[in-house]
């Protein structure tokens, strides 16, 4: 399946459908490459909440839905969810992202590594 859309490249582009998600992909405008197929496939990082200032400005917003302004009883019931029983640290998601950036994840193409400490496992 095939859409229409407009890229900093200019008109003509189009998006592919793939086997795990749809990436834009560039065709080409010229009439050799008219028939190239066009496939994309990365892997990515899905972090969990980490001890970073993003990771606090969630706290914040937890609290604020338990109506009231006590962070740490926020960070208290996220710890509790957590199977792994702490919050996340850059070198916990910097980890995932050198593994998949070395000859390790030579054979990996397209996957999802999730980093949260268990949360999605549940």
């Amino acid at each position: 399946m095939k859409h229409h859309y407009s890229t900093p490249f200019g008109e003509g582009s189009h998006l592919c459908r793939l086997r795990s998600r749809s990436y834009p992909c560039i065709r080409s405008g010229h009439p050799d490459l008219w028939g190239v197929i066009c496939l994309t496939l990365v892997n990515s990082i899905h972090p969990g909440t980490t001890e970073t200032e993003m990771g606090d400005q969630v706290l914040v917003m937890r609290a604020r839905n338990l109506g009231t302004n006590d962070i740490e009883e926020a960070r208290r019931q996220a710890l509790g969810r957590l199977p792994i029983g702490r919050m996340g640290t850059v070198t916990d998601i910097a980890k995932g992202i050198v593994f998949l950036a070395s000859d390790d994840a030579g054979f990996m193409t397209g996957a999802g590594l999730v980093v949260d400490g268990g949360i999605t496992a549940q």
